[in-house]
């Protein structure tokens, strides 16, 4: 890629740029639109699945008022035949079949309804019902209707060979008939409702519905799936989920629980059409694609003519620039880009001559701020006293104040060097302080005290590292030690309007003339026994530029107030 030109840098990023967008339209398109098709789809089916829900409920609610209505029916017939004379038994039998016959017109749902009197006589709306009749005497049936106490019951799907049309499956209602007035036992109510009508509330046309009863179909759409076992690996909990059993044929399954009647309803839709659609709207939009990155190809050969030949130009002017002719410009009449970058161009190779050598005055200040930033974090004489002051308290046995002032003092140190940082937050100059102030009152306890007034909001503020620590020890060495008496030391640092940092060191030592605080000000000829805080200075200038402020009052016998004003910033050193 680097050996490449300009112009078919610029083609292959027009190109690869389209491709690039392409690729993550058409898969956020396709995940998308894949969400869509699926989640409706799944409203879908769950719509359609409450509705058949909903159907077969006020099928089952029909039944049972078939079973109210017989049961009026059957004793109307009892009440009527009660009154007569005379009582023939076939007479009697064909009425109570006729009241049976029509409920079962007028319901149109119920297949067959039989009625077993206490003497076990069948009476049948169907001929298919009286065979094996005596089975039911010591079925399961009757013995769960026999356990109420005149409620309408309902018993699952399943195939029997009595009181049934055939070998098919039924959904059966059982009632025990009781005599309304008297309450006298009077026979047994059967109604069955086929699996056939069962499966027509069950008809779709673009997704299959079942409803499943313990391990078995009860019903489907498709009569051969009846009875067959349900495969639950592609049943969801809930909800609904895709089984994939390959790749054209794919399934979203819906679920939904009948409770009442301990039912699952089933709907399943393909996916494949969906997956058709998906794939054509893809086609579709690679062919729109191909024709943009057409478009892009042509229309990035007029761009890079224009662009590289004066670019071209730019690079024999920067190839003599590199073998140090500085006088060479580049001249371009253009008013674009280019020719603001050549204009820019032009003013650099003026400056470059005078960078250079500011650049090196520049590395060697550094390096003899770095060398003396090296001597200022060891501090020796520092080190070697507070090691004295160590060796002290031990011998005195004062283990506590032995282990704290070892802990203060590598806590200096660690902030000093601050993993090689240069530039710190505030609270780890104050940290590092603290530590400084705590080992020097080790040794000057009766020499002087500090006050600090730090201010929450700046805590998080960056500053350049080792600014306070030489101020500080500047005002106790050549400030408050050389006073009689007992000296105060304060330490503030605040925000100042809404971008300056004020950091402050005052101390009511002897003080000095205001020539000496002028020159530590000026940076001139400053003695060397403020060796700190012409470094300080020096540092901040480095770093801040003109932007720093570095005030240093003074009166002899008063004091001396040094004043550092810097930009505030919170960001992090890159």
């Amino acid at each position: 890629m680097n050996n490449l030109s300009i112009k078919r840098k610029i083609l292959y990023a027009f190109i690869s740029l389209s491709l690039v967008c392409f690729i993550i339209f058409s898969l956020i398109f396709t995940s998308v639109y894949i969400d869509h098709m699926l989640e409706e789809t799944s409203h879908n089916i769950s719509d359609n699945s409450m509705i058949i829900s909903n159907q077969l409920e006020d099928m089952l609610s029909g039944v049972r008022d078939a079973s109210n209505m017989a049961t009026f029916a059957i004793n109307s017939v009892v009440e009527d035949y009660a009154k007569l004379e005379s009582y023939n038994q076939s007479v009697f039998a064909l009425e109570v079949i006729d009241q049976l016959y029509d409920i079962s017109i007028t319901f149109s749902d119920v297949e067959s309804i039989a009625f077993i009197d206490s003497e076990g006589r069948v009476y049948a709306t169907e001929i298919g019902l009286y065979t094996n009749k005596h089975l039911f005497e010591t079925s399961a049936i009757k013995y769960a209707i026999d356990k109420t106490t005149g409620q309408s019951i309902w018993f699952p799907i399943d195939t029997r060979c009595y009181l049934a049309m055939d070998d098919k499956p039924v959904l059966t209602l059982g009632k025990k008939i009781q005599h309304i007035n008297t309450g006298k036992h009077l026979g047994y109510l059967v109604m069955n409702v086929s699996g056939d009508t069962l499966s027509r509330y069950l008809v779709s046309e673009h997704t299959s519905y079942e409803i499943a009863q313990g391990d078995h179909i009860v019903a489907s759409h498709n009569p051969t799936r009846v009875m067959q076992k349900v495969d639950w690996s592609t049943v969801p909990k809930a909800n609904y989920r895709i089984h994939k059993q390959g790749i054209l044929d794919s399934t979203i399954t819906v679920r939904l629980d009948i409770e009442s009647m301990g039912w699952i309803l089933l709907g399943q839709a393909s996916l494949l059409e969906i997956q058709w659609n998906i794939y054509k709207t893809v086609l579709f939009i690679v062919l729109i694609a191909l024709g943009i990155v057409a478009v892009e190809i042509y229309l990035g050969s007029l761009i890079s003519n224009h662009i590289v030949n004066p670019i071209n130009a730019m690079g024999d002017t920067m190839k003599q620039l590199g073998k140090g002719n500085f006088d060479m410009h580049f001249e371009v009449k253009s008013k674009d880009e280019i020719g603001l970058f050549a204009d820019r161009f032009n003013r650099m190779s003026d400056k470059i001559k005078s960078l250079l050598t500011e650049v090196e005055q520049k590395e060697r200040a550094k390096r003899e701020y770095e060398r003396a930033l090296v001597l200022e974090q060891v501090k020796p004489h520092f080190l070697y006293n507070t090691l004295d002051t160590i060796s002290a308290l031990s011998e005195m046995d004062r283990k506590k104040e032995v282990l704290r002032a070892i802990n203060a003092m590598a806590c200096y140190y660690r902030n000093s060097l601050s993993s090689g940082r240069e530039i710190i937050q505030v609270a780890e100059e104050i940290n590092g302080l603290e530590s400084y102030l705590y080992l020097q009152r080790l040794q000057y306890f009766d020499v002087f005290d500090y006050r600090m007034d730090i201010a929450p909001e700046v805590m998080e503020a960056r500053i350049v590292k080792i600014t306070l620590q030489p101020l500080v020890e500047n005002a106790i060495y050549h400030g408050i030690k050389e006073k009689s008496g007992h000296g105060m030391l304060d330490i503030t640092v605040k925000r100042v309007g809404d971008d300056r940092l004020m950091l402050q060191v005052r101390d009511d030592g002897v003080g000095m003339t205001q020539d000496v605080a002028d020159k530590i000000m000026d940076g001139n000829a400053i003695p060397g026994d403020h060796f700190g805080m012409r470094n300080v200075r020096d540092r901040l200038h480095f770093y801040y530029g003109d932007d720093v402020t570095f005030k240093v009052k003074s009166e002899q016998g008063v004091g001396t107030t040094v004043t550092i004003m810097l930009p505030l910033c919170f960001e992090v050193e890159a």
